[in-house]
């Protein structure tokens, strides 16, 4: 530990070397904060306008499952997705909007292609997907 104390930006047997970046952001949204090196993390805060968005997508995307065949591998997976989404629209930082955006629209998008789905409701879901 006394190593650790002595020379922190030196790696030892136990402790990775201290690399830390503190940066200061206000008001920023929709912005990508790094933390670290070699094991960058990437955390992407979505804006309102866009948390907005996909509140407003949800209870379409409720009834628009209601019109899956219950056996359908896709319905699964889309029901899972948006369980995921709801969850991030009730946290206080909603992160990966977009990413859930893409994956739904790649799901709705394989609906639409196979026929499985009704065509308007297909329509309605991308024209208001964000992004």
């Amino acid at each position: 530990m006394k190593k650790v104390k002595r020379a922190p930006l030196q790696p030892t047997e136990h402790f990775l070397p201290l690399n830390l970046t503190i940066n200061s952001f206000s008001n920023n949204h929709q912005s990508n904060f790094q933390v670290g090196n070699q094991n960058t993390s990437t955390i992407t805060v979505s804006s309102q306008e866009e948390k907005h968005a996909y509140e407003t997508l949800v209870p379409l995307l409720h009834s628009f499952l209601q019109e899956l065949d219950n056996k359908r591998e896709e319905k699964a997976e889309l029901e899972a997705e948006l369980k995921s989404l709801e969850a991030q629209l009730n946290s206080p930082k909603p992160k990966y909007l977009k990413e859930f955006g893409k994956s739904i629209r790649s799901i709705v998008e394989g609906l639409a292609v196979a026929g499985l789905s009704n065509p308007k409701s297909i329509e309605t879901i991308l024209k208001m997907l964000p992004g």
